[in-house]
């Protein structure tokens, strides 16, 4: 892509920096964008966010896997005094700071959860000055059958070179699996930058979030949204406003790329993206955009009651199975449910089938005799249970039905 002069540069002073002051509003070039090779880079500045006391904040996809050791990470912790015969110890290591190491204990030694959280805050290895311990709270899910630990509005000061810090917040989660002991937290962040530029004439919102969890912002590893500036500032955490920081937004119909942020997330830079790049990424995030329309059913797929059942079904019948696994929290799931499974020819083609989806959440047995990895997870059995041809994630309508009458 030929590059012209940079236009219309926002130059931010080190007083700006400073506050973590919102973007100056700058004007895009009168040329058309999008569509040729002229790149127009646009400029601005982002402040820290969190979803407040109380209140959980923008999810990461894939949450961060912190391992626990039921021995101490290091010889000479100073502990306080702790409930639990067995505490388990972690650590984190974010940005450029060194290694945080953590404590988890339980508030009674016969509760069987670790509800007590230690932080050495200054990294000196004594938790004995860092301020309270943070108390989790206990949750039981009942669709899943399982309980967790939530420590929510966990805060550290992240250091990213001489005199630079920022304030990190994220929410960990002690799971339970079933009937098994503690071994890792799911680390989520709860907090991310936003700030104010404007964009083809029209003041916008823009917030970065650090969707790997390793408190580094950029372009590798964060997804980012665009709203307008009057709108409900909800609007930049709704589900499907975020995109991953490779795929552009559109304002006015021009499509922007997320060019650059510093570490830090003090700084961004965005870049007017051609037309054909655009469609590109698009695709890739949304793999419907590629479907052609197709004729939607009137009826709906006959589930059956259990596995067991309709293996016998399949067999008085002479008929193959359709075993689906699924949940409802999942995107790739309900977007399989909804447009794949509300196809005419898939309906059509699945009264030929014993059909049966499964929670793999509450049928583990199952989730493990099939290794079922992921959801959506579909499976063609013979009338014995045994596997014909398994499709895992998102399938388009069009290669389902033919898998489909392949099996029938």
């Amino acid at each position: 892509m030929v590059r012209l002069p940079v236009r219309f540069l926002l130059v931010l002073s080190a007083a700006a920096l400073a506050r973590g002051a919102f973007g100056q509003v700058v004007s895009s070039p009168d040329e058309v964008l999008g569509t040729g090779s002229i790149g127009v880079r646009l400029s601005g500045t982002l402040g820290y966010r969190d979803a407040g006391a109380g209140a959980r904040g923008p999810v990461s996809p894939a949450p961060l896997v912190v391992p626990l050791l039921r021995a101490p990470l290091a010889e000479y912790l100073s502990l306080p005094p702790l409930q639990s015969q067995e505490p388990l110890f972690s650590l984190l290591r974010l940005a450029r700071q060194g290694k945080t190491h953590f404590v988890l204990d339980q508030s009674r030694p016969d509760l069987g959860l670790y509800d007590v959280l230690y932080i050495d805050r200054n990294r000196n290895l004594d938790f004995t000055d860092d301020g309270p311990a943070l108390q989790g709270k206990n949750v039981h899910v009942e669709s899943r059958d399982l309980d967790y630990t939530e420590f929510t509005n966990v805060a550290l000061d992240l250091y990213y070179g001489k005199d630079v810090s920022e304030r990190y917040q994220f929410t960990l989660y002690a799971w339970y699996p079933r009937g098994a002991a503690l071994e890792q937290l799911l680390m989520i962040s709860s907090s991310w930058r936003e700030g104010e530029i404007e964009i083809e004439g029209a003041p916008m919102r823009l917030a970065v979030f650090d969707d790997d969890c390793d408190g580094n912002y950029g372009v590798e590893g964060c997804s980012w949204a665009l709203a307008k500036a009057d709108a409900d500032p909800a609007a930049l955490l709704l589900e499907g406003a975020r995109v991953p920081a490779s795929v552009p937004l559109r304002v006015n119909g021009v499509p922007y790329r997320l060019a650059a942020v510093m570490q830090e997330g003090r700084l961004f830079e965005l870049e007017s993206e051609t037309e054909a790049k655009a469609r590109s990424a698009e695709r890739d995030l949304d793999p419907t955009l590629n479907e052609p329309p197709r004729p939607r059913s009137a009826a709906q797929v006959a589930w059956g009651a259990d596995l067991d059942s309709a293996l016998e079904q399949a067999r008085a019948g002479g008929k193959p199975v359709f075993l689906l696994f699924t949940v409802d929290w999942a995107r790739g799931a309900r977007l399989f449910e909804s447009r794949t499974l509300g196809d005419r020819e898939v309906v059509e083609l699945l009264a030929h089938y014993a059909c049966v989806q499964v929670n793999p959440d509450r049928a583990p047995d199952l989730k493990s005799r099939y290794a079922v990895q992921a959801c959506p997870t579909s499976l063609i059995l013979d009338a014995q249970g045994r596997v014909l041809e398994t499709l895992v994630g998102y399938r388009e309508a069009r290669i389902l039905a033919e898998r489909l009458k392949a099996r029938r």
